[in-house]
């Protein structure tokens, strides 16, 4: 017959260490394991240039924005805007000159969503985002190729 051996120091500082091991696990998987990323709510500006004005309608508030590449959904737009497009060029000596396009204009997008920050600009549901990036954006009635021409943080 075994004799029980009685608890002593070691074996309470044993059982506590374990304790507080699967303790950091379970709050790591709850609050995201290493997860350094300041995470913020951003509003982003898209510019569609030079689009049929007919198409410019096809885009409103309230709008799902979906990266056409991933098909993730990168935000809501809350804005939308128009702006007549030129042409800009120079006459035969050589002087600027710019002229409407005719049935064309150009369309700025507002969008608002959750992001995380990354060294050169934002992430986006894993689409990078920052100023000069071009994407392609699918709205519920509009696909296009968009540039990003200005990231704010919304809070």
């Amino acid at each position: 017959m075994k004799t029980k051996r009685p608890i002593n120091i070691i074996d309470i500082i044993i059982i506590v260490a374990l304790l507080s091991i699967v303790g950091a696990t379970v709050y790591g998987f709850i609050s995201g394991f290493g997860d350094s990323s300041e995470k913020a709510t951003v509003r982003y500006v898209l510019k569609v240039d030079s689009i049929s004005s007919e198409l410019c309608s096809k885009v409103a508030v309230g709008d799902g924005v979906y990266d056409h590449a991933t098909a993730q959904r990168i935000g809501t737009v809350t804005a939308v805007s128009t702006a007549q497009a030129y042409h800009n060029g120079t006459d035969p000596q050589g002087t600027p000159v710019s002229s409407p396009i005719e049935g064309k204009s150009i369309l700025y997008i507002t969008v608002e969503t959750s992001a995380i920050k990354a060294k050169s600009g934002y992430t986006v549901a894993s689409t990078p985002l920052n100023i000069g990036r071009t994407l392609d954006i699918r709205y519920p009635n509009l696909f296009c190729t968009s540039t990003c021409v200005s990231i704010e943080n919304a809070e």
